[in-house]
Parts: structure tokens; C-alpha cells; sequence
């Protein structure tokens, strides 16, 4: 009896936390093998599926104007006539059109295939820095590096953004390269590259950069208490061993300081070079990138959004493996006995915590950063979506209950990657390959020859450069023209107001088609042309059929009224300085508005339809986009010369 009574008066024992033992996982894949599988995945699929634009600047900052250096044909738009873009960019793809030009390769298709290629490669490369980051720094590193890697791959948004020719691209790949190198130089290399590429990209650098210079000084004054004990002159006090740390991290912060300075004059020299080939001066690009854009605030021209829009877009660009960011501060715990796997250092779970920190640290920085520009675009954060991906990756790994459910989020990630990258690769804003699909393959419309002398016209009556232009078709058109969209600032503008646009071609487009489109080809009054339009408006199948032309059915998008806009048209655009060309490419609510007042008048016959976009949008853009082309050889003067 009094051993059962002091066995139940013992203290229950506590037993020390178990730590979660990770099975020992065998690479499935070398390096080189990830390397390679991502590269052919990312080529094909940017050359053979992917169908969509998403934005001008996927063409006009990068292949058209490398097409523009090699062939020198095509148009630049304004940010290039501005100075505010480096050519460093567009250099690797005006070497490929170089290349085929060299060797008579240049076919239409060839010319077209180069950007996508360069683009799959680049986002290939991504694919595979994502892989070799969470390899070296996360824990358990062969997991989470193969996690990451099939992240990566079945993300939806590096389907639909990253197989572009998109500068924000290459940012993003700088991004993650960044964290690879153990030495400064070497961070300071991909930090140059990406700046030089957009000033902006400076600020998601900051806490990469201060974790360097805090853990160069630690080791600077560690190696000096070390370096006192070897020759035994050990500070004698705690002072004394203060004073020899301040010392050394004195040294070591003026040290960082020199190569920062010597790296910032290198790259500064470096695109100054390649910028001078391009522009034929000398200037310096991430400058006037940040005096137009930062410090005169003109990027505001192009809409301004409130500081929280990101946000609530974050949960769609990175779609269903958010969810796995519910485990991130299981993956964000550094106390070694929470896990561990075979083999791993003693340090590796510390070295893991603090480096989901910094990659955490950093995306807040990006968005936060770029939410203070007024003007933003959902492809300016594109940098953030690797990253984030690495913290999915890691939280993943490390939070229990998702981990146990790996085989049902696996199905839930793939069916959603398929239904949205197959969404928007093939069936989002297709319109544009299509026509240049058309335009490759169709017959030449009557009148139209390839020389020489060279001679196919080509008018785009669609809103602002809105298609690829010569680097689409090549050598089958002698010319295409889109709505000028050039940025003039209203002088005006009283000093310390808004700065105010005045109105575009483009903008005229969009709100007055057919009177735009009668006073640049035929000199028709706009006046008299706005006649025609009302007459136009009281028809039924205008009145039935909202989607045909609905800007004309209420109030103009754009700040021209109607009242003004006869005299805004004659100052802005001049009366019939367009010749008529051999097709018209246009939205088929714009083509119904044009065909009987303009088009049929005019010896123009619908040539064929293609899909765009599943919905209407805006901007003057609809679900199918129509090519017209002209059916008789046009009259004398009613051409131009071939090229």
C-alpha cells in the first residue's frame, strides 16, 4: 500500500520535445539535369504554347527595338526617343537577329522564334535558381530544393509573365541569382546587371545587401580577436576587446564601402558603353529612368492606383500554393530540436531560419517599395513571385499538417496550374499572335508584293501598340503603323499641379473611330464625319447589340468631349497624311462601326476573323479582332514606295 501511494505521489516525468526526423532523400535530379529539364520546358512552352500578350512593353522595350539595330526597320516608341531605357536589355536578342542575319537564316518565322526563345531560357534559368538557392540555404536541403523546383515549375504566373520579353523577368532572375554568391563581388554583379535594367530594382536589394555587410563585419571582428590571440595580444579588458571590434568593423565597412563604389562605376561605365552604340551619345539611362519617373512623377500619366493594390492581387499571381504560406512561421523556427535530418550540420536549421527571414524581409520591401509609385501594373512584382515561391516551399516542408496532406495539395496545385495556365497561354489576348500568324502564312491581298521592291502596308487601328510590329513578320511587309500613343505634356499645366497629357492619337481612336479615321485618310471634316456617327447611332443594330462600339454609346472614355473634339482632332492629327494600305487590322466593333461609311467605300473586303479575349474589355478592345484587306490594286499616289 505505501509503495502504490508513493508511486501516485511521483511527479509525472516530463519528457524532452522529440525532434522531427526527416527521412534521408536521395536527389532525384543532378543540378545539370534540373538545369536542362527546365530549359527545353521553358522553350517549348514559349515557343510552341504560349498564345497570349499581356502588355506593349513585352515587344517595344526589348524586340522590336533590337529589330530596329539589326534590320533597321521598325518603330521606337517614345520612352526610346526620351532616353530613359537601356539598350542592355534588348542586347542578347539583337545578337540572335544578328546572328541570322549573318548566316541568311532570317526567315519570318526564325525572327519571330528568337525573343521566345531568349524569353524560355531566362525563365528557365529562374526554374533553376529557385532549385540551387533552397539547396544551399534551406534545411533539409534536398527537399526543399526539389519543393522549390516543382514550384517553380507549376506555377501558373511563370507560364503566363515569365515566358515574355519582359524586363521584369530578368529582375526577378537577378533577384534569386543574388543570393547565390558567398562573396560581395560576386551579389554586386547581379545587382549591377539588374539595375541597369530599371533603377527601381536597387530597393528589393537592401536587405540581401545589409545581411552581407552585417555578417562581413561579425567575421571582420571575430577574425581580429582571433588574429590578437595568435600573436598573444589579447585585449586585456572588455574595453580594449571593444575598442579592437570597433576597429575592425570600421575597416571592414569602409572596405564594402570601396567595392560598391568600384562596382557602381564599372556598371555605370559599362551601360554608359552599350547605351552609346544605341543612342549615338552618351547618358545615362537608370538616371533619367528615375528623374522621369521618381522625381517628376510622369509615370503618373499613365493612371495612378492607390497604395494598397498589390495586395489584394498577391493571392491571385501565386494562386493555390498560398495556401502553404499558413506553415511559414513553422518554417521561419530556428530551435534545432524542432528538426532535423540525417547528416545536416548543427548549424543548418539556424542557417535556415535566417534565411527564410531575409527572403520574407525582402518581398515586403519589393511590394512595399512599389506600392509607393503612383503608377503600377501587375507585371512590376513578378520579382516577388519567386521568392514567395521559396518561402511556399519551405513552409511546406516544415508545417506538419500540410505535409500530410502533400498527395491531395499536389492534385489540387496541378489541376489548378492547367486550368489557369492553359487559360491565359492559349485562350487570354490571343489576338495578336493570330494576326501575325495570318499575316505569315496568308496570301499577299492584291497590289502587294515582296520585291523587289518590297511592298506590303499593314495599319494597325487598334489601341496602342497593341501587336508585335517588323520582328512578327519580317520581311513579308514593307510597313505597319499603330495609333501614335507618344506622351506630350500639356504646357499648360499650371506650375505645381498634376501634370496633364495631352489627348493621343490613340485616345482619339478609341473614342472617335470613324471621325479619327476619315480625317486621317480621306480629309473629311470631323465635323461632317461626327455626322455620319450620330446617323450611325440611330440604327438598330447599334441600338441591339451594345458591344458594337459601346464607348459611342455613352460618355467618351478619355477627357476629350464631344464638343471638342473637332478641334483637338485638327490639332492633333493631321488631315489625310495616311495613305491607304493593303490591310486593316481593327476589333470587329470597331469594323461594323467602320465598314459601310469607310471600309466598303473605300475597296476594302473582310479577309478573316480571329479570337482574342473570352470577354469584352476595355480600352476599345473586344473578343475578336478582324483583318480587312484591300480587294483592288490601289491608284496611282495612293501607294509608297517599296522597302
Amino acid at each position: 500500500t505505501v509503495s502504490v501511494l508513493y508511486w501516485r505521489e511521483m511527479p509525472p516525468t516530463v519528457q524532452p520535445p522529440q525532434p522531427r526526423v526527416f527521412p534521408r532523400h536521395a536527389p532525384l535530379f543532378t543540378s545539370r539535369q534540373a538545369l536542362l529539364f527546365a530549359l527545353a520546358y521553358r522553350v517549348i512552352v514559349a515557343l510552341f504554347i504560349m498564345r497570349s500578350a499581356d502588355a506593349p512593353d513585352e515587344w517595344y522595350q526589348s524586340v522590336e527595338v533590337a529589330y530596329h539595330v539589326v534590320f533597321g526597320r521598325g518603330e521606337l516608341t517614345w520612352e526610346w526617343r526620351e532616353g530613359i531605357r537601356s539598350f542592355l536589355y534588348p542586347l542578347p536578342i539583337a545578337a540572335g537577329f544578328w546572328l541570322l542575319k549573318v548566316l541568311g537564316l532570317d526567315s519570318a518565322w526564325a525572327v519571330f522564334a528568337v525573343p521566345r526563345v531568349y524569353a524560355g531560357v531566362i525563365c528557365g534559368l529562374i526554374d533553376w535558381c529557385s532549385y540551387a538557392v533552397a539547396r544551399k540555404f534551406m534545411h533539409p536541403s534536398v527537399l526543399c530544393g526539389q519543393v522549390a523546383y516543382a514550384l517553380s515549375l507549376t506555377a501558373w504566373y511563370n507560364v503566363f509573365m515569365g515566358c515574355r520579353t519582359l524586363t521584369n523577368v530578368v529582375e526577378g532572375l537577378m533577384l534569386l541569382a543574388a543570393f547565390l554568391p558567398e562573396s560581395l563581388d560576386g551579389f554586386l554583379f547581379f545587382a549591377g546587371l539588374g539595375c541597369g535594367m530599371r533603377a527601381t530594382f536597387a530597393l528589393p536589394l537592401v536587405p540581401n545587401l545589409v545581411d552581407r555587410v552585417r555578417a562581413l563585419v561579425a567575421e571582420a571582428q571575430e577574425a581580429s580577436l582571433a588574429g590578437g590571440v595568435a600573436r598573444h595580444m589579447q585585449p586585456a579588458s572588455p574595453g580594449e576587446r571593444e575598442r579592437v571590434q570597433r576597429a575592425a568593423a570600421v575597416r571592414c565597412l569602409v572596405g564594402i564601402a570601396v567595392r560598391c563604389v568600384a562596382w557602381a562605376v564599372f556598371w555605370i561605365a559599362a551601360i554608359a558603353g552599350v547605351d552609346y552604340l544605341f543612342y549615338k551619345r552618351w547618358i545615362c539611362t537608370p538616371w533619367a529612368f528615375l528623374h522621369f519617373n521618381v522625381f517628376r512623377g510622369l509615370s503618373a500619366l499613365f493612371g495612378v492606383n492607390p497604395w494598397w493594390w498589390y495586395l489584394p492581387l498577391i493571392p491571385f499571381i501565386l494562386g493555390a500554393p498560398i495556401l502553404l504560406l499558413l506553415g511559414l512561421p513553422a518554417a521561419m523556427k530556428a530551435d534545432p530540436h524542432t528538426f532535423r535530418a540525417p547528416g545536416a550540420p548543427p548549424t543548418a536549421a539556424q542557417r535556415h531560419s535566417t534565411f527564410v527571414r531575409l527572403v520574407l524581409v525582402t518581398v515586403v520591401v519589393l511590394i512595399g517599395s512599389y506600392s509607393i509609385l503612383p503608377h503600377k501594373e501587375l507585371r512590376f512584382i513578378y520579382p516577388a513571385v519567386p521568392p514567395c515561391l521559396l518561402l511556399c516551399a519551405a513552409a511546406w516542408v516544415h508545417d506538419k499538417r500540410l505535409w500530410r496532406w502533400r498527395k491531395a495539395l499536389v492534385v489540387v496545385f496541378l489541376i489548378h496550374f492547367v486550368g489557369f495556365a492553359g487559360t491565359t497561354s492559349l485562350f487570354w489576348q490571343q489576338g495578336p499572335d493570330s494576326v501575325m500568324a495570318h499575316i505569315r502564312s496568308a496570301p499577299l491581298p492584291p497590289g502587294a508584293s515582296l520585291g523587289p521592291p518590297r511592298n506590303h502596308r499593314i495599319r494597325m487601328l487598334v489601341p496602342c501598340h497593341w501587336s508585335l510590329a517588323f520582328s512578327g513578320a519580317h520581311e513579308l511587309m514593307s510597313s505597319i503603323e499603330h495609333t501614335n500613343c507618344t506622351i506630350d505634356v500639356d504646357p499648360a499645366t499650371p506650375p505645381g499641379a498634376p501634370k496633364r497629357a495631352l489627348p493621343m492619337e490613340h485616345h482619339l481612336w478609341i473614342d472617335f473611330p470613324l471621325e479619327t479615321a476619315m480625317w486621317e485618310f480621306l480629309g473629311t471634316d470631323p465635323a461632317e464625319s461626327h455626322a455620319i456617327a450620330e446617323r450611325q447611332r440611330t440604327e438598330a443594330r447599334f441600338k441591339a447589340d451594345p458591344t458594337l462600339f459601346r464607348r459611342q454609346l455613352g460618355d467618351p472614355l478619355f477627357e476629350t468631349s464631344v464638343a471638342e473634339m473637332p478641334a483637338t482632332l485638327r490639332s492633333r492629327v493631321k488631315p489625310k497624311s495616311k495613305r491607304f494600305p493593303h490591310r486593316f487590322v481593327l476589333f470587329r466593333s470597331y469594323s461594323q462601326w467602320l465598314e459601310e461609311p469607310f471600309l466598303l467605300p473605300n475597296g476594302y473586303e473582310h479577309e478573316r476573323s480571329v479570337w482574342h479575349h473570352p470577354v469584352d474589355q476595355s480600352l476599345g478592345m473586344d473578343r475578336y479582332v478582324e483583318i480587312w484587306r484591300r480587294k483592288v490594286v490601289p491608284a496611282a499616289g495612293d501607294g509608297e514606295p517599296g522597302m
